[in-house]
This record gives structure tokens, C-alpha cells and sequence, in this order.
């Protein structure tokens, strides 16, 4: 009886545990990419690409954060809200300074609970000539 009742209680906190956790909210939102490949770049020589999204849900969407890999890539992001249906942008800029192959990430979070979004950059820093 013992074992009984001892499996029925871990069912039950199986299934409660199961119904507490839910999958993290996805705002509505489209990028065009969420990877861009620079392709060879001359060392010293920083880079920049924009990645656009568009705001498909029905209310404004703004971005919490959007945090990089490292200190040589740095995201610039407007602060104000994008209105449903509008598009917003995110600049980063990649400092090629070290002679090497690169992938770097930029986390996005918008505000609210939502899952984040990893945009990638990618490219290969050559020696100049």
C-alpha cells in the first residue's frame, strides 16, 4: 500500500511539475536574417551590418537587451517601442582586429517574457596588405 500511494504521489508531482512548465514566449517578430556572413574583411578594418525585423504582433514590441559574444562586436539599437506592422533594426559592428576566422553571437531579448533571439556574424579577418 505503501508503494502505492508513494508512486501516486510522485505521478502527481510529475504532472504538476509537467503543467507548470510552459514553453517561454516568442513575440511576433521577423527577421530578415539572423545570420550574416561578412566573408574576408582586412584586419584593422571594423564592419558593420543592420539586421531588420518586423513587429508582427498586435501591440508594441521593444528590445530589452541585446548582448554580444564579446567586446569586439557591438549591437546599436533604438530603445523606443515599434509599433505593429513597423520595422525596427539592430546595427552591429564587428572590430576586426585579430587575424583569424569569426563567428560572434548578439542575444536579443524583448521585453516581456520571451525567448531570446541569436543573431550570428561570421567572417574571416585577413592580414592587410
Amino acid at each position: 500500500m505503501k508503494k502505492l500511494v508513494f508512486t501516486a504521489m510522485c505521478l502527481f508531482a510529475g504532472a504538476t511539475i509537467a503543467t507548470a512548465q510552459t514553453a517561454p514566449q516568442t513575440p511576433a517578430v521577423k527577421f530578415n536574417e539572423t545570420e550574416h556572413v561578412f566573408g574576408d574583411i582586412p584586419q584593422g578594418t571594423p564592419v558593420s551590418t543592420v539586421f531588420t525585423f518586423v513587429n508582427e504582433s498586435d501591440s508594441p514590441l521593444t528590445i530589452d537587451t541585446a548582448t554580444p559574444s564579446c567586446g569586439c562586436t557591438v549591437p546599436d539599437f533604438s530603445k523606443e517601442a515599434v509599433a505593429p506592422g513597423a520595422q525596427g533594426e539592430i546595427k552591429v559592428t564587428y572590430n576586426a582586429a585579430a587575424i583569424s576566422n569569426f563567428t560572434k553571437t548578439i542575444t536579443v531579448k524583448f521585453k516581456g517574457d520571451s525567448a531570446p533571439v541569436v543573431l550570428t556574424i561570421k567572417g574571416r579577418v585577413l592580414a592587410k596588405k
